[in-house]
């Protein structure tokens, strides 16, 4: 593009590209809607056009195959983007009109493609899409409808009864509630939720998992003042789950492997712990990633104070 990006899809389309240059795609989204500060609405429809379009990628691009005459692996870059949002927005996001999606896609690709062809052609696969008006081109597998890569799928068929897949893809490849955990050593979870009530946030107390909240309606998340306080932290369920079921002990010396950046309840057992420490490994991208209080480094915390650079690990 030849300006900084500003709006909602300018954004989405600025991180998508990239992301297929290796950019570590939820880093380089909240530093795009921070740089444009967008508003809670446009952040909003920034992230989600964003995680949708790299959620169902092998879906879009058999659609997009069904109506264009270039092969996919063949359109310019910033086309298979443009075309990969707006299908994604016409398809599977709602209440975004038909022609706003198209008739954005079309700008990006005026804006962002050297071949003066391309918006034409972004317009007529966009639309040749539209007049289908919802009778979308079946996909010819579960891993393409999905957007599962093959082996995945048939190693899950191996492990289910019947090798009945399908509601896990469904379930996988839905979109997750934004779940975050508790910060017990400075609050209470009944404390947390009225704090975000009081602020419009939407809160939900997870339905078997204690010291966690479902949370809707917050906007730039980062920004909340109970996040930056270190109240809580955004964790997965399943996250939380695994440390559960690990279950260190003091004195344990713990191996997280996959460290980015690391979740409150792993603080807390650590906090907790006797000198025994923490090992941990994460994605070069991760550094400097955004966690509670900003400064300070919630899962990357060795029980004497010492964070993780300071034990030499990576």
């Amino acid at each position: 593009m030849s300006s900084q990006p500003k709006t909602a899809r300018e954004t989405a389309f600025y991180v998508l590209e990239r992301a297929k240059s290796g950019a570590w795609s939820d880093s380089a989204l909240k530093s795009a809607i921070r740089s444009n500060d967008l508003s809670p609405r446009d952040s909003a429809l920034c992230s989600r056009i964003c995680y949708g379009v790299q959620q169902n990628q092998l879906l879009l691009d058999y659609w997009i195959s069904c109506f264009s005459r270039v092969p996919v692996e063949k359109l310019e870059s910033a086309v298979l983007t443009a075309l990969r949002m707006g299908l994604y927005q016409i398809a599977l996001m709602d209440r975004v009109p038909e022609r706003a999606a198209v008739n954005e896609s079309v700008e990006l690709v005026k804006r962002s493609s050297r071949n003066p062809n391309s918006p034409r052609l972004t317009n007529g696969i966009l639309r040749a899409f539209c007049r289908r008006e919802g009778d979308w081109p079946q996909a010819p597998s579960l891993s393409v409808q999905y957007s599962h890569p093959q082996w995945l799928v048939n190693a899950f068929a191996a492990e289910l009864p019947g090798g009945d897949v399908e509601p896990l893809l469904a379930a996988d490849n839905s979109q997750p509630p934004t779940t975050v955990q508790v910060n017990t050593l400075r609050t209470t979870t009944e404390e947390l939720a009225n704090a975000l009530a009081e602020r419009g946030v939407g809160v939900r107390l997870h339905p078997w998992l204690p010291d966690c909240l479902e949370l809707t309606g917050t906007g730039d998340l980062e920004e909340l003042p109970q996040f930056r306080a270190g109240d809580f932290t955004v964790q997965d369920a399943a996250a939380k789950l695994a440390v559960l079921a690990a279950d260190p002990q003091p004195g344990d010396r713990v191996l997280d492997a996959c460290a980015a950046p690391g979740g409150q309840e792993l603080r807390r057992r650590r906090a907790d712990a006797e000198p025994g420490g923490a090992v941990l490994l994460r994605h070069p991208a991760q550094k400097g990633a955004a966690h509670p209080g900003r400064g300070q480094t919630a899962g990357h915390l060795h029980p004497d104070g010492g964070g993780a650079q300071r034990q030499g690990v990576l």
